[in-house]
């Protein structure tokens, strides 16, 4: 049985081979799935096509990916079935799976993962280890106003925060600086949170740096000390 790893990006427009410098900054660090050959033991799942990304600016589109996935129905759906329909095909071709979810991925992981709970596919297969990278699933865009939080506009079945059936290990980080995820212990069923990280390769207070720290080669912290050891301990 092989081992094969999943990316899915966050909000903003992604265009195809967007998980390359990731997967090159954990490379060095684990031989689980050999060279991680794009389509052969490493995938991507592209969703942000499905959102136009017409608005003023980048920072607009990426605002509109977050808030056309929690508000309208039929594009949340189509991004989820972008999502299991990877797993899936790999579950079927008998792979265990890795999955690595940065920002609004989580969101979109998190919830596909759950699909496989439904008696009609569980026990398709087993996800080793989920990683949530500066994970919007914990995101609140008011503090002050009731209902302004993720979790509670998940799909209904999701709103518990459980921890999905098919998933082993469920590991979540945070950098430092990063405004954009946090904690996921107790709403959530995580196994654990590695909180306040190092934003590697940024200087000061810088948010959008910080949310993409995880992804820089020199940050070890992240990809040879938490990501890739969890990756070669836990294989089942």
């Amino acid at each position: 049985m092989s081992r094969v790893l999943v990316y899915i990006h966050g909000a903003c427009s992604h265009q195809p081979g967007y998980s390359d410098p990731w997967w090159a900054a954990l490379q060095p660090w684990t031989d689980a799935y050999g060279a991680g050959q794009l389509g052969v033991t490493r995938f991507e799942v592209l969703w942000s096509d499905l959102i136009n990304h017409g608005g003023p600016s980048a920072l607009a589109g990426c605002i509109e990916d977050f808030f056309s996935y929690l508000y309208e129905l039929p594009i949340r759906v189509q991004i989820i079935r972008r999502f299991t329909a990877v797993v899936r095909r790999l579950f079927l071709a008998g792979h265990t799976v890795d999955v690595i979810a940065h920002s609004e991925g989580t969101m979109v992981a998190y919830e596909g993962l759950r699909w496989f709970d439904s008696p009609a596919v569980a026990m398709l297969g087993r996800v080793a280890n989920f990683f949530t990278l500066g994970a919007a699933l914990c995101y609140a865009w008011d503090p002050l106003v009731p209902d302004s939080n993720v979790r509670d506009h998940l799909l209904v079945a999701n709103q518990d925060g459980a921890k999905p059936q098919v998933v082993t290990n469920w590991w979540n980080l945070n950098a430092a600086g990063d405004p954009f995820g946090g904690p996921l212990i107790p709403a959530y069923g995580c196994d654990k949170d590695w909180l306040d990280l190092p934003a590697v390769g940024c200087d000061g207070l810088e948010p959008l740096c910080a949310h993409g720290s995880y992804f820089n080669p020199q940050n070890v912290r992240v990809n040879r000390d938490i990501i890739a050891n969890n990756i070669n301990y836990n294989y089942s």
